[in-house]
């Protein structure tokens, strides 16, 4: 079941305003920041498609995904997000929620990188089709992935054998539950 979202007055819309870096870091070291990540799936196959962060924080295997605007719905902004770093335009309704995660990053992509970040992540996944991968792959953004390796297709064993973080196999269970 996805959380619970109240809105006082639907006629009211925010108007979110960007933060000039100097003030992006104060608010990233005082703040929760909220984003919206996603797992593409392959329901038939079992598997998940990853590609290579390259960028702090969780460089390395993860999620697509990243910060919400204010005022923005979750799965809205998944949209905005993927469309973004894929050029991939899937409608709100394909995203699926699948747990709300918190994570508390080590390191960041802002100075002080060593300083980390508190990350509060809704977490969709949605069955892409094989045209819709080319297309992600093609177009997945050089300046937060490794764009030589595109996307990989991982199932748990896979996952588990290229050590992939707990959360992204927590997340591929929750998909895939057991069949026992």
């Amino acid at each position: 079941m996805p959380p619970r979202v109240y809105i006082e007055d639907t006629e009211f819309h925010m108007s979110p305003d960007s933060l000039p870096d100097d003030l992006y870091e104060q608010a990233i070291s005082s703040l929760v920041i909220v984003c919206a990540d996603a797992l593409f799936v392959n329901r038939a196959m079992r598997t998940v498609f990853l590609a290579r962060r390259t960028v702090k924080p969780m460089t390395g295997l993860w999620f697509l995904g990243g910060r919400l605007q204010a005022g923005e719905q979750a799965d809205v902004g998944m949209a905005r997000i993927l469309k973004r770093e894929t050029s991939l335009a899937l409608p709100a309704e394909r995203f699926k929620f699948l747990a709300m995660h918190r994570y508390f990053f080590k390191d960041r992509k802002q100075e002080p990188q060593d300083k980390g970040c508190d990350t509060l992540a809704f977490t969709f996944f949605a069955e892409i089709q094989p045209d819709e991968l080319t297309i992600a792959t093609v177009h997945l953004t050089s300046d937060e992935y490794d764009t030589s390796s595109g996307f990989k297709e991982y199932n748990r064993d896979a996952l588990i054998a290229e050590g992939a973080r707990q959360a992204i196999i927590d997340a591929y269970d929750s998909v895939f539950p057991s069949k026992s």
